[in-house]
C-alpha cells in the first residue's frame, strides 16, 4: 500500500491517478474525502497532517509514503508523518520538497519551510 498525502492537489492528484492506472494499491489522505473525486480504486481516508491520530491510523498496512505538505507548518507536518511512518515500519518515504532548499541565499518562505522539514 502506498499512502499519498496532499492527494487532492495538483501533484498529489496526478500521482494518485498514475498509481491507480498502474494497479498499485493507493491510500489517499485528504481533509475532505467527500470532495476528493479520486478514482474508485483508491482508498480515500480523512486526515490532517497536524493530527497524529489520523496519520497513525492512515499508516496501517502502508509500505511506502509520498509526503507532500504545504504552508508554514511543513516542519511539524513532515515530522508527524515521518514519526508515524517509522512506528508503522514503513520502508520508503519520498518527500516532495523545493529545489531551493540547498540554496542558503533562498530565504523566502517556501524553501525555508521545506529546509526545516528536511
Amino acid at each position: 500500500m502506498i499512502l499519498v498525502t496532499g492527494a487532492t492537489g495538483t501533484v498529489g492528484r496526478s500521482l494518485v491517478d498514475q498509481l491507480a492506472v498502474s494497479g498499485a494499491p493507493v491510500r489517499a489522505l485528504t481533509r475532505r474525502p467527500a470532495d476528493a473525486g479520486l478514482p474508485d480504486a483508491v482508498e480515500v481516508v480523512a486526515g490532517d497532517l497536524g493530527d497524529r491520530a489520523c496519520i497513525a491510523a492512515a499508516m496501517h498496512g502502508v509500505e511506502r509514503v509520498f509526503l507532500l505538505s504545504t504552508g508554514p507548518d511543513i516542519p511539524v507536518h513532515d515530522a508527524n508523518v515521518l514519526h508515524d511512518a517509522a512506528r508503522a515500519g514503513v520502508g520508503h518515504v519520498v518527500k516532495l520538497s523545493s529545489g531551493r532548499t540547498g540554496d542558503d541565499t533562498a530565504t523566502d518562505p517556501i524553501p525555508s519551510w521545506h529546509r526545516l522539514g528536511e
